[in-house]
């Protein structure tokens, strides 16, 4: 189990970001996933106050699919290498609790030359699932890579 990188203003494992959730994905090679745990604060709620907001639902399986990728990629992946989620489909399958311990996972499904399909899904303490996705990722041309600002891309170990 490999503990990955962390950045400094991301919302969801950002360390530095004051409003974000501060997660910490982890990457299991030997089973091919990469995985989190969670516990939804009600300030995520679905304006019920009842259930967690179904764009958090999305924002945890987004980032966790396109946390995969680095079942592949490696080390190489926060240094050299930037994807951005192209497609992803979505199934809400049941209401996500707030205030609940989940797990999320995340694997990959196919590789290719310019990108990932990828998968993940939100999973309760009894391994009923909440919700799932897949999710297509489409590798960044270098020209645009070049433009980027990654000095204000801030990583942690």
């Amino acid at each position: 189990m490999v503990k990955q990188y962390d950045s400094s203003r991301c919302f969801l494992c950002g360390r530095d970001n004051e409003r974000g959730m501060r997660l910490t994905w982890y990457s299991d090679f030997d089973k091919q996933i990469v995985w989190t745990e969670a516990v939804i604060e009600q300030c995520y709620n679905n304006g019920t106050g009842t259930f967690t907001h179904g764009g958090i639902v999305t924002a945890l399986l987004d980032e966790t699919a396109g946390r995969a990728m680095i079942l592949e990629e490696k080390e190489d992946f926060y240094r050299k290498v930037f994807f951005v989620t192209s497609e992803l489909t979505v199934k809400f399958l049941r209401p996500t609790p707030l205030e609940t311990p989940l797990k999320v996972f995340g694997w990959v499904e196919e590789s290719g030359e310019k990108g990932y399909k990828t998968g993940a899904r939100i999973e309760l303490a009894d391994g009923t699932i909440t919700a799932s996705a897949i999710a297509n990722m489409a590798k960044l041309p270098q020209k645009t890579v070049d433009k980027m600002k990654l000095s204000n891309i801030l990583l942690y170990d």
